[in-house]
């Protein structure tokens, strides 16, 4: 398996100034000179816009290095090592989950075999097979085999599922994750030069395999870790076990400067206060609340809201956030 460091940080400030910061300015200089790829993993685009703005702010250039999502990890990795294996879309899983279960069914349509649960099964399938396909994918996401570790009233489909998506070399994203998965860690020649695995947590289970395979698949791994969230503890301590069990080694703290002079958060007390479920003190944070009748109104305080901060010359960057993509987003 490729050198793997796993280290633990706090804060998104220590873990810029006491990891993320040093490894990057280490791999600009020489990234471009690599004909292997030097990659920065994030979740999402969002995160490593915050990393090179860190980087053009202190004026580090970085040719060379490549911001990676994990489309991105999963594209170069399918086209590296697992060309013959296609991505099924959405239409064709429901085409092909129908098909197993009509087959399991009987040519006549009515369901053979005893068991009760396994007959309401495909039939489900046979009418809507939506339901199935997420928990196959959920199931496979999670490390388990749906064939044998799912419902038992469901194994027999999720096995003739199976088998027919091997017979048509095409494969759900989870399925995916896992034959990259499998691939990677047979490969004795890394694809990647180096990689920063940074901003991940338990929210990302379903990347698991994937975030495996890009690990397996480099000459030296840096995985970031970050301190447990208080609404979920236990889960975000179990990512952290996971990691430490996979490369066989032990999160520790990165050597970086003492971070006495770290910069306030805004809205720190807000955030905390929300998470512990504990009344907070005040802070001095400029935070506006706007209250409107119906969509329309709502659309134009937030333009104008928006309008008012980019005016301002302390406005380097301004986000939106929504609670999801609807007419408002």
């Amino acid at each position: 398996m490729a050198a793997t460091r796993l280290y633990f940080t706090a804060s998104v400030e220590e873990q810029w100034r006491a990891l993320a910061g040093p490894w990057l300015r280490a791999q600009a200089g020489a990234a471009w000179k690599n004909p292997k790829p030097t990659v920065v993993l994030t979740p999402s685009r969002a995160e490593s816009f915050y990393l090179r703005s860190r980087l053009v702010e202190e004026g580090v250039p970085f040719l060379g290095l490549r911001f990676w999502t994990p489309s991105d990890a999963r594209k170069f990795l399918l086209g590296e090592i697992l060309p013959e294996i296609g991505t099924a879309t959405q239409a064709e899983l429901r085409l092909v989950a129908r098909a197993c279960a009509e087959k399991l069914a009987g040519a006549d349509g009515t369901v053979s075999g005893p068991a009760t649960a396994t007959n309401a099964t495909l039939t489900s399938v046979i009418r809507e097979p939506g339901a199935f396909l997420r928990a196959y994918d959920l199931l496979l996401g999670a490390g388990w085999d749906p064939s044998r570790e799912g419902a038992v009233y469901g194994r027999e489909l999720a096995r003739e599922m199976q088998q027919a998506l091997e017979k048509l070399r095409i494969a759900s994203q989870a399925g995916l994750h896992r034959h990259l998965r499998r691939k990677a860690s047979s490969r004795e020649e890394s694809l990647i030069a180096n990689v920063l695995v940074v901003g991940f947590n338990a929210a990302h289970w379903p990347l698991w395999d994937l975030l495996k395979a890009v690990v397996f698949s480099a000459g030296e791994t840096v995985v970031a870790l970050s301190e447990p969230r208080v609404f979920a503890e236990e889960i975000d301590q179990l990512w952290i076990s996971s990691w430490e069990e996979v490369t066989h080694t032990e999160s520790i703290s990165p050597m970086g400067p003492i971070l006495t002079d770290e910069p306030k958060i805004p809205f720190a007390g807000l955030v905390a206060s929300y998470e512990k479920g504990d009344p907070g003190e005040a802070d001095t944070d400029d935070l506006t609340f706007r209250v409107t009748p119906e969509l329309a109104s709502h659309i134009r305080a937030v333009v104008l809201q928006a309008l008012d901060y980019l005016k301002r010359d302390s406005c380097t960057r301004l986000g939106i956030v929504f609670p999801e993509a609807n007419a408002l987003a």
